[in-house]
């Protein structure tokens, strides 16, 4: 079983980063979710039997156009993948501005026999309409975790 740790240190910049659909997002509406997003920080799981930490060295999440459903894939540093898990977005129209709620709905099984506990991942647009900052949380041992960071970033897939 694996759990997630994040450090604030960015990837490599990418180059050419889409916007995020402001009015969409902010109207709450699932066609903002649509098509494939990235993870843009360096972010780690911590291997809980041995406390190994290993990275993520890939991260993308799809959406189908006009659906909340999605699928998620990770890649590890030292090869481990998990493919195909399922992953929802809904959004929270609050005072303060719209969130971004996405849900892993059951934890994550990949290959190697890891388990990726179940996670809930919070995230607002910033003020670039670039990328969404994002908390997490996960379910472990029967209850939710306090949602924290430090901070993950969400960007759109380029082309």
């Amino acid at each position: 079983m694996v759990e997630k740790i994040c450090h604030a240190e960015e990837k490599s910049a990418l180059q050419s980063v889409p916007k995020i659909d402001r009015p969409l997002w902010e109207q709450g509406n699932v066609r903002a979710l649509s098509g494939c997003w990235i993870l843009d920080w360096n972010y780690e799981l911590i291997e809980v039997d041995t406390k190994e930490s290993v990275g993520v060295s890939s991260w993308d999440i799809c959406f189908e156009v006009g659906t909340n459903k999605g699928q998620q894939n990770l890649i590890f540093d030292n090869n481990v993948k998990c493919t195909d898990a399922s992953i929802e977005g809904q959004f929270s129209i609050l005072n303060t501005g719209t969130k971004l709620n996405l849900d892993d709905l059951s934890d994550i099984n990949c290959d190697g026999k890891w388990t990726i506990f179940r996670r809930q991942i919070q995230c607002e647009l910033t003020n670039e309409d670039t990328a969404a900052t994002c908390i997490s949380r996960q379910f472990r041992e029967g209850s939710w975790g306090e949602f924290g960071g430090p901070d993950i970033r969400l960007k759109r897939r380029g082309p």
